[in-house]
């Protein structure tokens, strides 16, 4: 993998070499009072230029369509009013929780105590053994 990669950055080391070795940037220089300066003639303005009759009389309708909605038509179950009064629809149905109750081993001081002791308790952990397979070169030298 690595003489992989190290493959990829010389051929583009090498193909930068190549494009910056190959390019011959000559450029010219001008100097701007040099150039010839052109006036263009001034602009005149015309009667049909600000001739509002002119740039009016194209319809509008050419450029926007109106897009009108089918007539709506009122059905019998829309206004009949057993339909609306019924109230069987349960979107909005709220599920009611039972109230919290202590119980007896909640208010136990003894419980509580016995739990505190053992929070303050040191664990200890074995020392560790060296084994051979550990420091064996062959088991961590893999080919």
């Amino acid at each position: 993998m690595k003489t992989r990669i190290n493959q990829v950055v010389a051929i583009a080391i090498f193909t930068l070499i190549l494009f910056g070795g190959n390019s011959y940037a000559k450029g010219t220089e001008l100097i701007a009072s040099s150039l010839k300066t052109i006036e263009e003639p001034a602009m005149e303005m015309e009667s049909w230029m600000i001739d509002e009759a002119y740039w009016n009389k194209t319809n509008s309708a050419y450029f926007f369509e109106e897009a009108f909605d089918e007539a709506l038509n009122l059905e019998a179950w829309m206004f009949n009013e057993s339909n609306w009064g019924k109230v069987d629809l349960n979107y909005a149905e709220t599920e009611v929780e039972n109230s919290l109750v202590l119980e007896s081993w909640m208010t136990n001081e003894n419980l509580w105590e016995k739990e505190r002791l053992s929070f303050n308790e040191t664990e200890t952990e074995n020392n560790l053994i060296l084994e051979s397979w550990m420091t064996d070169e062959n088991t961590w030298n893999i080919q």
